[in-house]
């Protein structure tokens, strides 16, 4: 995924202290107030066809941060399994749903 509108950051593997483990991790900004009824949704893959989300594959880290802007904030998020030497490329993408 790269930095679009939302000013995010491309993921990136980061390790955890508190595990040793290492993960693909990600920070997007989500708004305070949402529009409409819509949610964001963060889903990994590791072939880009088959998008995963929920707890069991993806979880927000920390508590987010809040923009300078009032209208946003900061958000950290985090795929599992970990990530080992050669388990081959993953992604982490949002997807805004309707109700």
């Amino acid at each position: 995924m790269t930095p679009g509108n939302d000013g995010g950051t491309p993921p990136a593997l980061v390790p955890d202290a508190g595990d040793g483990q290492t993960y693909l991790t990600w920070q997007y900004r989500r708004r305070l107030i949402p529009l409409g009824a819509r949610s964001c949704i963060v889903e990994t893959c590791t072939d880009l066809g088959h998008w995963h989300s929920g707890p069991a594959w993806v979880e927000e880290t920390g508590v987010p941060a809040p923009d300078p802007d009032g209208i946003t904030e900061t958000v950290t998020v985090r795929a599992f399994p970990p990530r080992t030497p050669g388990a081959g490329a993953a992604d982490l993408r949002l997807r805004l749903a309707a109700p």
